[in-house]
């Protein structure tokens, strides 16, 4: 997860189709390498340590891995900071149909959050979870003419709940966050620098 060599390897690969005098190109590429190099691998994976970290500092964190372009990516959120930016700019809730909204929660995360919530092992009336109460339900991603669609990064065990009470509740509010403001939540500077990376990464398979 997050191999800074395979990554290195995977830009280095696509720098060899740009011509010779592509010198706009090259420079980012250039750019992108040295940002990469700049990144201390050990601090852009999360192991049992660190999370205990967090845990004992109240803040919570959310973990999203996907593959990109061959590449097991995965960044790490600081929950936290996205309700201190939600409060500081008075960010208004928004509603939205609870199965829908269950809809952008993976089925192999449902079917662990579930069992999670019929062991307790996630309730917010236990100690070890209480100073995520003040943490909301947040989606970050995108909206267009289509609707809204994005990650949920946090209350997909409120979600999960209320989407078994669907006879009863079947509007849920949520903070909406844009996409675009993705990168300042991020846990910590060496995932922002990741983040800088792969963004440098898409723009440059766009120009091959």
């Amino acid at each position: 997860m997050n191999n800074l060599v395979e990554i290195r390897e995977s830009i280095t690969q696509i720098s060899k189709n740009f011509k010779f005098l592509d010198f706009k190109n090259k420079s980012i590429v250039n750019e992108t390498l040295k940002t990469l190099d700049s990144i201390d691998q050990n601090e852009i994976r999360l192991n049992t340590e660190k999370e205990r970290m967090h845990h004992n500092k109240g803040i919570e964190i959310y973990r999203f891995a996907s593959i990109i372009f061959g590449n097991n990516i995965e960044y790490v959120f600081n929950v936290n900071a996205i309700t201190d930016f939600i409060q500081k700019n008075n960010i208004e809730t928004n509603s939205i149909n609870v199965k829908e909204l269950a809809s952008f929660i993976s089925d192999v995360d449902q079917a662990r959050i579930y069992k999670e919530i019929d062991s307790g092992m996630h309730s917010l009336e236990t100690g070890i979870a209480q100073y995520k109460k003040r943490n909301p339900i947040i989606l970050i991603g995108e909206k267009n003419q289509e609707g809204v669609r994005g990650l949920v990064v946090n209350g997909n065990h409120r979600i999960l709940s209320n989407h078994r009470k669907y006879v009863t509740v079947k509007q849920i509010e949520y903070y909406f966050i844009d996409h675009r403001n993705t990168r300042k939540f991020l846990v910590n500077e060496e995932y922002k620098k990741l983040h800088d990376v792969m963004s440098r990464y898409y723009y440059l398979l766009s120009q091959t």
